[in-house]
């Protein structure tokens, strides 16, 4: 009798699934429906949220399977006291992360064109699978900016020309010496659109810094990045 009762839930169970898949496989996926510039910087009127609402800015992502094949072992700088003069152990396969939000603290400045934001993002390389260093944290970055975005609406060479800004951006990764490194920079934005294509430009300017902790910091990062969608 046991048997039966078992064959019967079996049957009952298999049926059950066989219909949630079948309705799963039929019904229409939902729409996906990328975000405009307007949408995402609050640009119309139609779009504006006020202010100190809490929004992504940069990708949120994690991986626990970056793998370099020549980890930095003893982080140099062109500045001596920034040397490290010993070796870690760092393992070949760590963890990796980012965390980015923005909130707009003023709106409408400058005769209702410009509004201010402010944004922070961490990035974590997390050598979580080294037991020699009890799992340690090889790298926290962390990345304060303020921003001020104008928005627009002309369209030269047929894009649409949404928005145009400049922020003050600091990088620093909160260490002591002869580890730590941080630096600032200007940087300018310009975003544009044409039909169902979005690009972002960000030129940049280093701020000189008396305590140069990298002083060719420019020549390994870049000097301006383009975002394309």
């Amino acid at each position: 009798m046991d048997k039966v009762r078992l064959i019967f839930s079996f049957l009952f169970i298999l049926s059950s699934l066989t219909y949630s898949l079948g309705q799963e496989i039929t019904e229409k996926p939902p729409k996906i429906i990328s975000q405009t510039l307007s949408q995402r910087w609050e640009l119309d009127s139609i779009d504006k949220k006020g202010t100190f609402r809490l929004n992504y800015y940069k990708p949120f992502y994690i991986t626990a399977g970056r793998w370099s094949n020549s980890p930095n072992l003893i982080p140099q700088s062109e500045n001596p006291d920034y040397s490290v003069p010993e070796t870690s152990p760092y393992n070949n396969y760590e963890a990796k992360f980012q965390l980015s939000f923005k909130s707009k603290v003023l709106q409408s400045m400058f005769w209702g064109h410009g509004d201010l934001w402010i944004a922070y993002t961490q990035v974590a390389h997390w050598q979580i699978f080294n037991t020699e260093l009890s799992r340690t944290f090889r790298e926290l970055n962390y990345e304060p900016e303020v921003m001020l975005n104008f928005g627009l609406n002309a369209n030269p060479l047929g894009f649409r020309w949404r928005t145009v800004g400049v922020s003050f951006n600091h990088q620093s990764n909160g260490q002591d010496l002869p580890r730590s490194r941080s630096w600032n920079r200007v940087i300018f934005h310009a975003g544009l659109e044409k039909d169902r294509w979005m690009i972002v430009i960000r030129p940049w300017i280093r701020l000189p810094d008396e305590e140069d902790e990298n002083p060719l910091v420019m020549d390994f990062i870049g000097r301006a990045e383009a975002t394309l969608a």
